[in-house]
């Protein structure tokens, strides 16, 4: 009578095995360097204790089956107690949009009489030309 084996299981297993391995050596090396480098290792093992801890509660949470309807409860719970987000404070992003077209300009220097309605409407007129520098002379 032949029957078939699952290999799951023996992957899972591997897995969790290569998972304590490297944890464990890990933990045992951070330990060997905090005892031969530290004059008072009570405090860095005190947080290498919690650390190690929380690594091995984490690996243990991640090995117990979960009940997806408690999950998608939360979830629920955590959906409708957040607090709401003010509509106004949202940024939504608009699509771009063409720039309107007219005309920016002749690219002239500006006129003397250009000048004086600038300047007796108090504003300033700033004219830069268009191209490379003129040709000068090497300054001596």
């Amino acid at each position: 009578m032949a029957f078939r084996r699952d290999p799951e299981a023996g992957r899972q297993a591997v897995t969790w095995l290569a998972s304590a391995f490297v944890v464990v050596v890990g933990a045992a090396s951070c330990a060997f360097i905090i005892l031969g480098v530290v004059d008072q290792p009570t405090r860095p093992l005190l947080v290498w204790g919690a650390l190690f801890g929380g690594i091995v509660l984490f690996l243990i949470s991640m090995a117990v089956p979960r009940d997806t309807k408690i999950a998608k409860g939360w979830i629920r719970f955590w959906l409708a107690s957040r607090d709401k987000t003010d509509p106004n404070k949202v940024y939504r992003f608009a699509k771009k949009r063409p720039a309107a077209e007219g005309t920016l300009g002749n690219n002239q220097p500006p006129t003397l009489e250009s000048i004086r309605e600038a300047a007796d409407q108090g504003a300033s007129v700033q004219w830069v030309p268009h191209g490379p520098p003129p040709e000068r002379p090497a300054p001596r």
